[in-house]
């Protein structure tokens, strides 16, 4: 048996190709082997992001949530004296608004500023009552001394004009005018 020429050549061709087929085979394994580490690099990255967010926006919730309970102590600072019963005696105005302000803030979400909000405006009625009383007492009170002087009487023209002066206009303005 002998090999022809041909024979070798056609054995050598498919070896070659079986060569370039197992290569390109190799280097498509590489690639999808490069492309799942490149998407499983890509998901932990947005994961480790995600955790990151998700953290920052649990933090602003508690640090929102703390400047809330800060606030509200604050302000239940002014209206928490409202529920003394001698509270209005003592209270000047500035401290009555103050004490309003900051229970009409949280009424809608604590019964006790609501009912602080109730009692404050009830006593700014009640102080708005008490000076218009005073003020209606102090303007019927009679003036003493010589502060005010009885008014004077207008001296009136014939023609019922104050000032004295004729009623008839003089003839040269009456001559403008009809021309």
């Amino acid at each position: 048996m002998t090999v022809d020429h041909s024979d070798h050549e056609v054995v050598s061709g498919a070896h070659r190709s079986v060569q370039q087929l197992v290569f390109t085979a190799t280097q498509l394994v590489e690639v999808i082997a490069r492309m799942r580490a490149q998407t499983q690099a890509r998901q932990a990255d947005a994961d480790r992001a995600a955790a990151a967010t998700d953290t920052a926006a649990a933090d602003r919730v508690r640090r929102d949530r703390a400047e809330q309970r800060s606030a509200i102590t604050q302000d239940r600072e002014h209206w928490a004296p409202v529920s003394d019963p001698g509270w209005r005696r003592d209270t000047e105005p500035e401290q009555l608004l103050t004490a309003w302000a900051a229970a009409t803030t949280w009424a809608g979400h604590d019964p006790a500023a609501a009912a602080a909000m109730t009692r404050t405006e009830a006593a700014c009625s009640v102080a708005n009552e008490a000076d218009n009383v005073s003020r209606r007492r102090r303007f019927r009170e009679p003036v003493s001394g010589s502060a005010v002087k009885p008014a004077r009487p207008v001296a009136r023209s014939p023609g019922g004009h104050p000032g004295g002066g004729d009623d008839r206009r003089s003839e040269a303005s009456t001559t403008v005018l009809s021309r």
